[in-house]
């Protein structure tokens, strides 16, 4: 029996991180069927026709990436939480249908016959079609998990409130409508995932017991009484900001909140708390995706990771090329690093203090501004100022937050852009060598290449070049994640460059960014193994203790994280070193690092595939 995807919650746009665009495998059409092709005038609003089809009603996203939707033909609906409705099969077929005749028109098209971005526009829509057509069995199982430790409706749920806009009252009733109507769509999320797992694909319990973990913070003080729940502060503090309410409807507003927090919110975590553990012990396999088979012995598993894998770097390997890829990398990057350490050593002093090395004790304003100084002609100057806000993520959420991500701004207007970081991961404990006494100090290393990733040059200066280019809103909206996070993740090496550059030892720059990449190599090639070649952990540490000094229990952690996000590494850490390919071979045509940068920003977010084809032609 094959599965159809559910194309409209699949698609739900997370506006902290990560969306990706790519191929699979679908229906070709007969090479000898002509082609009756649509007039190249009508493509810009079959683009805007798709852009609606995926976001209309959808008001959380609405709400995140427009100011004035309804010049986008998009209705931002009452604010309902969103879940999938019952369907007969037929309706399901006819949807599919519905889709798959909007999504696969653009085959209608020439496509020499469009300007630049339409191009563009062609290429991510094709990408979407050959995912999102892809017919595989039981692959709702696979790809349409509600919750999870770290990405899921569980841990989205509160960002989404954090984060909201209120720009009008209808704003405030929104957000306050999808808080009425979460516990609704998360009893549905949670009979899904006992569907799930009476079909064998349930979650492990380490990522069960998280989730559970995760709904005990969520309702602690809840009940309001003290006002102190992380929720009820963030909600006053942005209705405080509101000059077209009275302050009598501010704290009526105020009032309704605590009540929705107390009532609705609380009860989706109870739900959780209360129905969750009967899912422990279930699960049918605790190790990668190659292990699922079906009745007749076909591994749909392995299947399934050659389609997300292609999903999310935006490539067409296959599962064998990608090893072999990543091999490559991991020897490269290790016969590399060992040579920085046999030339660094030289220096013993300059060696041994690398290891605890302290960057300048900067404010993380200064340190923003500092990148932006120091990166000027290597990049193309924004034109549109900007204002920046850091954020620190609240306590109570800290163990099941990323350590820092970017809210994404409007396309169509200048807000304050908004990065969010975790204090549980810019801080260390370090422990006095005489007195033994542990304190809390600013990792100062991991702030500063956090910063260049999130902020400037990384997401925040990517987004903000992108909506001062000329670009479809189509481009705007979607994130290919192997794209945008290669980018961001490059924006570490060059913050380690520009840091480094007049430095006397040339080894120095090498030796902190060969070790992210030889890391970055490694899990990278770790998830391959578990999720393509079967490794169990007793496997994966063997392979990592070829290199690091590590314990069994620290890598059983990394085990655990690497089977749960399937492509999550390799989306990060395979683009990563596909646009430090793309970097070198501009360079080596005789390229400047700002030719290089504007030619990758200007495709925008399609798959990483068509930026690298675009820059080979380009130079050829």
């Amino acid at each position: 029996m094959k599965g159809f995807k559910n194309i409209k919650r699949l698609f739900s746009l997370l506006i902290i991180a990560v969306f990706a665009v790519m191929l699979s495998s679908c229906e070709e059409r007969p090479t000898d069927e002509p082609i009756d092709y649509l007039d190249p005038s009508t493509f810009d609003a079959y683009v805007d026709e798709v852009l609606v089809y995926f976001l209309d009603g959808d008001t959380t996203t609405i709400n995140s990436f427009f100011i004035h939707p309804e010049n986008y033909g998009l209705d931002e609906g009452n604010g309902e939480m969103p879940y999938p409705k019952e369907q007969t099969e037929e309706e399901a077929e006819a949807e599919f249908a519905e889709f798959k005749e909007l999504i696969m028109r653009y085959e209608r098209y020439e496509y020499d016959k469009l300007n630049f971005d339409q191009k563009m526009c062609y290429e991510t829509i094709k990408y979407l079609a050959k995912y999102y057509t892809y017919e595989l069995e039981d692959i709702n199982y696979f790809e349409s998990s509600y919750f999870g430790s770290y990405m899921g409706a569980n841990v989205d749920f509160p960002v989404t409130l954090s984060s909201y806009n209120f720009r009008t009252e209808k704003d405030i009733k929104n957000y306050l409508n999808y808080i009425e109507t979460a516990p609704e769509a998360f009893k549905v999320y949670i009979d899904y995932e006992f569907e799930r797992t009476e079909a064998g694909y349930g979650f492990i319990n380490s990522v069960i017991q998280s989730i559970i973990d995760h709904a005990e913070q969520m309702i602690e003080n809840s009940d309001c009484s003290n006002g102190e729940h992380f929720l009820v502060q963030s909600f006053n503090n942005m209705v405080d900001a509101c000059d077209f309410l009275t302050e009598e409807e501010k704290a009526n507003y105020k009032e309704l909140n605590k009540q929705k927090i107390a009532g609705p919110f609380t009860e989706c975590y109870e739900m959780i708390i209360e129905r969750m553990p009967e899912l422990l012990n279930k699960s049918t396999n605790k190790q990668g995706l190659c292990w699922y088979e079906n009745e007749d012995g076909d591994r749909i598993g392995t299947e399934y990771y050659q389609l997300i894998l292609n999903h999310v770097t935006g490539y067409d390997y296959t599962l064998k090329e990608y090893v072999e890829y990543i091999d490559k990398k991991v020897s490269l990057s290790y016969g590399a690093l060992q040579n920085a350490y046999t030339e660094l050593q030289k220096d013993s002093v300059l060696f041994n203090s690398l290891f605890d090395y302290e960057f300048p004790d900067m404010t993380v304003e200064e340190i923003v501004e500092y990148f932006k100084e120091a990166s000027a002609g290597l990049y193309p100057e924004l034109t549109t100022p900007y204002h920046l806000e850091i954020n620190y993520v609240d306590e109570a959420v800290e163990d099941h937050y990323s350590p820092a991500f970017y809210i994404l701004s409007p396309v169509d207007g200048d807000e304050t852009e908004n990065v969010f970081l975790n204090r549980k991961h810019i801080y260390k404990e370090v422990e006095d060598p005489e007195t033994g006494e542990v304190t809390e100090k600013l990792d100062s290393t991991y702030l500063f290449t956090t910063l260049a990733h999130e902020s400037y040059p990384g997401h925040m200066y990517q987004r903000l070049y992108m909506k001062e280019q000329d670009m479809s809103t189509l481009r705007l909206i979607l994130r290919c994640l192997g794209t945008t996070e290669s980018w961001s993740t490059y924006s570490e090496v060059v913050a380690y460059e520009l840091y480094f550059a007049d430095h006397e030892n040339e080894y120095v720059d090498d030796f902190f960014i060969l070790n992210n990449s030889f890391s970055n190599a490694i899990y990278a090639r770790m998830e391959l193994g578990i999720h393509y070649q079967g490794w169990t952990l007793d496997n994966t540490y063997s392979y990592m203790s070829r290199y690091y000094n590590v314990s069994k229990n620290d890598v059983r952690q990394i085990y655990r994280q690497l089977v749960e996000l399937p492509g999550n590494a390799m989306a990060y850490n395979f683009a990563y070193f596909k646009i430090l390919d793309m970097r070198d071979y501009a360079l080596e045509h005789g390229a400047s690092l700002y030719d290089f940068h504007k030619l990758y920003l200007d495709c925008g977010n399609v798959p990483q595939q068509v930026i690298e084809e675009y820059i080979h032609d380009y130079f050829e």
